[in-house]
């Protein structure tokens, strides 16, 4: 799939409007919804407010997806692996879970419409600077609902 995202002023920072305006074109070009619009918001209005909300460019400087992520500590990600995060309204109290200097990284979301999910991981690795701790992605709901990245 060619990449339609215009692409965005390299002078210009990406402040909260134009980077929801970016995170939602990219969620439409998903086949799949992962959540519903009103959930959907409320999560990235989360991340962004937190600072946990990653936007990759490629370089032509076109949005190529997003990572919501947050840090937490290994009992939470016990408590996944043998419990699973049940339904969506869940993720917004896992958020709240959130420990700044805690050495587990959980992906909550990725949101990669152009299938290049290991690109955008990358990219957030370096952003994070994250090359020495653990990271996880949540996947399907319910038990085996977590997938070590690296």
């Amino acid at each position: 799939m060619n990449n339609p995202m215009a692409a965005l002023d390299k002078q210009r920072p990406l402040d909260f409007h134009t980077s929801l305006g970016v995170i939602g074109q990219l969620l439409a070009l998903q086949s799949q919804q992962p959540f519903s619009i009103g959930l959907y918001y409320q999560l990235v209005r989360t991340a962004m407010e937190q600072q946990q909300c990653f936007i990759a460019l490629n370089t032509q400087h076109q949005p190529v997806g997003a990572i919501i992520w947050m840090q937490c500590n290994v009992d939470l990600i016990s408590e996944l692996q043998s419990s699973g995060w049940g339904n969506e309204e869940d993720l917004l109290t896992l958020m709240a879970r959130h420990q700044p200097h805690a050495e587990q990284y959980l992906l909550v979301h990725i949101n990669s419409p152009f299938g290049q999910q290991l690109e955008l991981i990358s990219a957030w690795q370096q952003f994070a600077k994250n090359e020495q701790h653990s990271c996880w992605a949540l996947a399907d709901m319910g038990h085996a609902s977590l997938r070590k990245v690296f």
